[in-house]
């Protein structure tokens, strides 16, 4: 049986690299995280208790049309990949598991990312063989990291990545397992041990320097109209001078090949910009994209040089001696934990 479904997920994972087209759905399905960090804008709407007013999480019901929806129009393909967050945890969700069999019934690849701090409880019939890739953002390896960035408690953190890893893969995840390491310049000593971490479960490792995730207060740090506070702190925490050359105009913009939704199923522009333009329900592929493509907004951004430069990240020079993701070996892998735990 296991085995079945570990050919089935292998299968599934070449159909989707075979007819790759390049565009991605992002459905937020929980508009609230529990992290804290300053340079996310999610994160400093809730150290400054300006967090999510309305309903944070998406309903089962509605989530359900915009899948079936989304599948009519073409928005979703064998090809494309639904993430389902953009700055919520998508792990807050109270009804995760019943999202995720909703996605797996509809035949659809999926995308995560959370911050380990909270589990949810998985039924034992839970069927993670749909989820292609789950990234683990950490802001350090140390508790100093932790309470300067993420306030969380860095063994809590620790106990859960490992939970999560054998979690899944006991319940058919076959797919990728990604730390996305944040490098500040207070931890870059920590890569080297979060890197061993990383292999010791047999997951990816991808160090990258961080920088200011919020479009409005990147846009006044390259403007030069930030607060004096915040950007010196962001001087002396982050590496934005790296970002500095990629500050100027472009003509496109990677973020139109990616559909941005809401917990209420209405089009945002982008991560960045959450201004929207009506309902899914509203639109085809093509209006859609038009309509953001053309929006006064869009053009600006990109004319001010903030779409080239929220469209790059630099990805720490630090070679990696990695290959417990690559190819047989970690299709095995995943395999034998698999059946394992089935024993």
């Amino acid at each position: 049986m296991q085995c079945l479904k570990a050919l089935k997920a292998a299968k599934r994972f070449l159909s989707y690299q075979t007819h790759k087209t390049g565009r991605s759905v992002i459905l937020e399905i929980s508009a609230i995280c529990n992290a804290q960090c300053a340079y996310c804008q999610t994160g400093f709407n809730n150290r400054n208790g300006s967090g999510c007013k309305e309903n944070p999480f998406i309903s089962v019901e509605l989530f359900t049309r915009i899948v079936q929806y989304l599948k009519a129009q073409r928005f979703l393909t064998a090809g494309t990949l639904l993430n389902l967050y953009s700055w919520g945890e998508p792990l807050l969700h109270p009804e995760f598991a019943t999202l995720v069999h909703v996605a797996t019934q509809e035949h659809c690849l999926l995308g995560l990312s959370t911050n380990a701090n909270y589990l949810p409880k998985l039924p034992n019939n839970f069927d993670a063989s749909h989820i292609a890739v789950v990234y683990i953002s950490m802001p350090g390896f140390s508790q100093a990291s932790y309470d300067k960035i993420h306030r969380f408690d860095f063994e809590h953190i620790k106990a859960n990545i490992q939970r999560l890893v054998q979690d899944f893969r006991s319940h058919g995840f076959f797919g990728i397992f990604d730390i996305r390491f944040h490098v500040y310049r207070f931890n870059q000593a920590e890569i080297a041990p979060a890197q061993a971490f990383a292999q010791s479960l047999g997951i990816a490792f991808h160090p990258y320097y961080a920088y200011i995730n919020d479009g409005a207060r990147v846009a006044r740090y390259f403007q030069g109209t930030l607060d004096a506070a915040y950007r010196q702190q962001a001087a002396d925490d982050l590496f934005m001078d790296y970002y500095d050359p990629y500050f100027k105009p472009s003509t496109t913009c990677p973020m139109l090949n990616r559909t941005y939704l809401d917990v209420q199923g209405r089009c945002a522009l982008c991560c960045m910009n959450g201004t929207t333009v009506g309902s899914i329900f509203d639109h085809t592929l093509s209006s859609l994209t038009k309509a953001r493509d053309q929006h006064p907004a869009c053009q600006a951004c990109r004319q001010s040089g903030l779409a080239s430069v929220m469209n790059t990240c630099i990805n720490y020079d630090f070679t990696l001696n990695d290959t417990s993701t690559k190819g047989l070996r970690y299709f095995y892998q995943c395999l034998k934990t698999c059946f394992l735990s089935h024993q």
